[in-house]
């Protein structure tokens, strides 16, 4: 395994948000993106919708449609001139759309209740503290008067 995908992979592992993350995206759709930008030529700073479909099919075949898509949403993270474009195709289109996030339900905790003896321990608990502090609070008063 090279240099690269190690440290891309321990990169990944650790998940910081230090910069490390994109530049792993970055590495992995370099070269899907120059194919991109060379295939669309003059139109490549602000493509159609139409010219951006008719180059995908072949970045798909030759990079996969996971690194293709990756290359497309990272181009509308970095705010590219054809971010409307790009999401609209990442929304909509039947191949290169993302899929939908799965929903996660979320579960509700019950409130927290005591039954009766815990209630009582955590009383004569209280109460008991509650005298010691007083004692302690007597002592001290006791102590300035001598």
């Amino acid at each position: 395994m090279s240099r690269r995908n190690l440290a891309m992979r321990a990169t990944a592992a650790r998940g910081r948000m230090n910069g490390g993350l994109e530049q792993i995206c970055t590495l992995v759709t370099d070269p899907a993106l120059a194919k991109c930008i060379e295939a669309l030529g003059d139109n490549s700073d602000n493509p159609s919708e139409e010219q951006l479909l008719e180059v995908t099919p072949a970045l798909v075949e030759e990079f996969g449609l996971a690194a293709t898509r990756l290359m497309l949403a990272s181009s509308v993270a970095g705010e590219a001139a054809a971010a409307e474009v790009l999401t609209r195709v990442l929304k909509h289109d039947e191949t290169l759309a993302l899929p939908p996030a799965e929903r996660v339900e979320v579960e509700v905790l019950p409130a927290r209740t005591a039954d009766e003896e815990t209630k009582a321990k955590r009383k004569a608990a209280k109460e008991k503290k509650q005298a010691e502090a007083r004692k302690a609070r007597e002592q001290q008063l006791k102590a300035r008067h001598r």
